[in-house]
């Protein structure tokens, strides 16, 4: 059922956006702290669809978010996850591209593995980043690594 909902989505998307879609494993590589951080945590990685607005209106029309505040958006419809970015042409270097796409694959993998809530995803995100943290996350910005991996086990899901 999943696959066929993408299917549908996808099929009727095109024919009103124009997105390019990627694999999202060629936006980090084995030296990132990303990958560091998702395999240290024994996820599994899983390959999650990379869609690329054509335009910032396509952006905001399939995400429902202001362009003007967010570069990325993961988007989960019936069990199917995909990752919808600002086009490529807004950001300044490849490297602000590989950390919005890794951003938003760390709300994937927390959505799915912990018991995270979104203030405490986006406050350990921002520190496994290296993101200048707001006073709203300030008790995230003190840990350090390995209590921020402690941190994240304390919440796993029990299957």
């Amino acid at each position: 059922m999943k696959k066929y909902f993408l299917l549908i989505f996808l099929g009727v998307s095109l024919l009103v956006y124009s997105y390019k879609i990627y694999d999202s494993r060629i936006f980090y590589n084995s030296d990132d702290v990303f990958y560091k951080t998702i395999s240290r945590l024994d996820y599994e990685i899983i390959d999650i669809q990379i869609f690329e607005a054509d335009t910032l209106m396509e952006f905001t029309n399939i995400t429902k978010l202001p362009y003007s505040y967010v570069n990325g958006a993961m988007i989960e419809k019936n069990g199917s996850v995909l990752i919808m970015l600002i086009p490529f042409k807004y950001f300044k270097t490849q490297e602000e591209i590989n950390k919005t796409v890794q951003h938003e694959l760390y709300h994937f993998y927390f959505t799915k593995n912990t018991t995270l809530e979104s203030y405490e995803q986006e406050g350990i995100i921002l520190n496994l980043q290296d993101n200048n943290i707001e006073n709203d996350y300030l008790e995230f910005k003190k840990m350090s690594y390995k209590e921020i991996i402690e941190y994240i086990k304390k919440k796993k899901l029990n299957f």
